[in-house]
Parts: C-alpha cells; sequence; structure tokens
C-alpha cells in the first residue's frame, strides 16, 4: 500500500501446514504392563524382547504456521531511510525436527513421549516465536555539502551509517524430568514432569514458590531462575504424563534484544577498483542475551536438582554474547 511518495506500508497473513513429516522414536520401548498400568512392572514388555532399542524414523508429524506480517518504509530525505518490520505468528506441532530438537531447544533427542500416541506432543513448536520487531536504516552522512577540495572531499565524504535494532520474544523449551521416571527403557528419557495444581505451565513471572534445593521468593525470569521449577512435580514412577498435566514445549525462554550499527566509507583508488573501510557494532549496548536455562528438574533418585531454571551462559557462546566491534577492508573490481 503506497501511503505517500515517500512511505510504502504492506500488510500480509503467511501460513502453512505440513503433513507426513519426520519424526524419530524408539519402536521397542516396553508396553504397558496391562495387569497393572505401569512400564516399571514386571509385565511391561518390550514388543521385541530379542531386540534393545530400535530407532525408527516415521513420517506421521505434522506442524503448522500462522503469522500477521506488517513492513513500513519511509525514506525521510537527507540521505535517510527507515524501514520497520514487526511479525506477530504462532507455530504447533508434535514434532520440531528429525531429530525432535533445535539448537536453542535443549532437551532429549526424542520428544514424542509415547512413541505410539505422537498427538500426545502437538503443541508450541520449537520455532515458535510470538513476537518479532526489527527497525533498521540508513543515512548518508551529509559531510559533502560543507566540504570544499578535491581531497576532503575523498577522505571525510562519502560515510554512511547504518542500523539495525532487532527484538522477539523467547522460543519454547521442554521441560524434562532429567530421567527416565517412566522406566519404559526409552534411552533418550523423553519424560516430562506433572504441573502442581495451581500453577502455570509458564511459571516465568512472580518468584519462586519453595521447594526442595529451591529457597521461596527467588524472582523469576532472571538469570538465576528463568522458571519456578517448583512449579512441576514428578509422575508416579512407571506412568507417562498426559497433555493433561503438561505438553511439550510450554516455558518461553529468553528473548533477544541487539542493537547493531556499521559505518562504512567506499574510497576509490580507479574507476573500477573501490576500496571499502567497515566499521562493525555488534551488540552496541551490551544487552545481555542470555542462553538456555535447565530444563532436567530431578535427578535418578527422584529429588529436585537445586539448579533447574537457571540460566549459566550467554547467547553466541566464548563471550560473543555480549559487545563486539570489528574492523573491516574490501576491495571491489
Amino acid at each position: 500500500m503506497l501511503l505517500s511518495s515517500t512511505s510504502v506500508l504492506r500488510v500480509g497473513y503467511v501460513g502453512w501446514k505440513g503433513y507426513n513429516l519426520t519424526r524419530t522414536e524408539n519402536i521397542n520401548d516396553k508396553l504397558v504392563d496391562p495387569k497393572t498400568g505401569l512400564y516399571n512392572t514386571a509385565g511391561a514388555l518390550k514388543m521385541n524382547s530379542a531386540f534393545g532399542t530400535i530407532t525408527y524414523l516415521a513420517t506421521d508429524a505434522i506442524a503448522n504456521y500462522n503469522a500477521l506480517q506488517t513492513e513500513f518504509k519511509k525514506t525521510l530525505g537527507s540521505g535517510l531511510t527507515l524501514q520497520a518490520s514487526y511479525t506477530y505468528s504462532k507455530m504447533l506441532s508434535d514434532s520440531d525436527s528429525t531429530s525432535n530438537r533445535v539448537t536453542d531447544n535443549t532437551g532429549t533427542g526424542y520428544v514424542s513421549l509415547n512413541p505410539l500416541f505422537p498427538m500426545w506432543d502437538y503443541g508450541l513448536g520449537a520455532y515458535n516465536q510470538k513476537h518479532t520487531f526489527v527497525l533498521n536504516g540508513l543515512y548518508d552522512l551529509p559531510f559533502d555539502k560543507f566540504l570544499t577540495g578535491r581531497f576532503l572531499k575523498a577522505a571525510v565524504g562519502g560515510w554512511a551509517l547504518n542500523g539495525i535494532w532487532q527484538y522477539g520474544t523467547g522460543i519454547p523449551l521442554n521441560i524434562n524430568t532429567g530421567f527416565n521416571n517412566s522406566g519404559n527403557g526409552d534411552p533418550t528419557q523423553p519424560d516430562r514432569p506433572n504441573i502442581k495444581s495451581g500453577f502455570s505451565n509458564n511459571p516465568t513471572s512472580g518468584v519462586t514458590s519453595g521447594c526442595a534445593g529451591v529457597p521461596a521468593g527467588q524472582p523469576l525470569g532472571t538469570p538465576d531462575r528463568w522458571f519456578d521449577p517448583c512449579a512441576f512435580e514428578l509422575a508416579p514412577a512407571g506412568t507417562l504424563v498426559t497433555p493433561a498435566t503438561v505438553g511439550k514445549d510450554t516455558v518461553i525462554g529468553p528473548g533477544t534484544n541487539q542493537v547493531n550499527i556499521g559505518l562504512a566509507k567506499n574510497f576509490p583508488v580507479t574507476e573500477r577498483v573501490k576500496l571499502q573501510f567497515r566499521a562493525e557494532a555488534f551488540n552496541l549496548f551490551n544487552h545481555a542475551q542470555f542462553g538456555v536455562p535447565n530444563v532436567l528438574l530431578f535427578a535418578s533418585n527422584r529429588t529436585q536438582v537445586g539448579t533447574g531454571g537457571s540460566i549459566t551462559i550467554t547467547q553466541g557462546g566464548g563471550g560473543l554474547g555480549g559487545r563486539n566491534i570489528q574492523l573491516g577492508l574490501k576491495l571491489t573490481f
């Protein structure tokens, strides 16, 4: 939509549905004991006791995505151009990838809680990011108009400043027990805990309620305690949780908030050859970009892990999550 000779607005809907997507699973987990309804009693047997783990690639997964996308571009004159874009979206799936995980969604390799019922895992996809906003601009610095002389114009003129601000809400995290609480023999331990009565399945605001190893009153939504691990409890040994208790990818992780800028200048060498100098700063304001909190909440002895919900790393690794400045030269011909 052309708002004026210098302004353009675009609004659109983007959506897709995927069928017959792949997921991996162990199809030789124990079947529930028909006498007890448990996986950890004598009658719970593997489909084929002659084999151990049998990894199977199924093509029965589904996913869908719906988004409102907007973009606004404005030329302000005097060499200044601004562009802003915003996306409001939601992704749902019962399997996040072939190996059922992505880099920022730590958990077990196989998210399918019960291989026989993949829809138990239908919920937010690991790629879901509800809000994303990007503002970028380009400004040709107006030194040229104040300069006289060929040398000064060549040395001081022709500089351009560009910048981009990126903001996005966090992606979902899959909460795990940390061990095979069900006893079904799945080597990837996809078991999830229950949600305690009265708690949100995304307990990232307020303070900790307190439990063994986790003091009460700790602020949530911080790197020390991103979510309240005390909101979760183990299901009875020998059982799997159902979607009615807690689903896949319910806790929303830390978001991103970063400003990058660059300053560039082209120096003509010959008519065809140019040398470009660039100075770039990433995460200019050194805003903390937190990594993923610990999502494994219990030890194999069924005790609460005191580090549940804590963040110990920043995104980027090796210190790259903070401010970084680089200088560069590029020869074009």
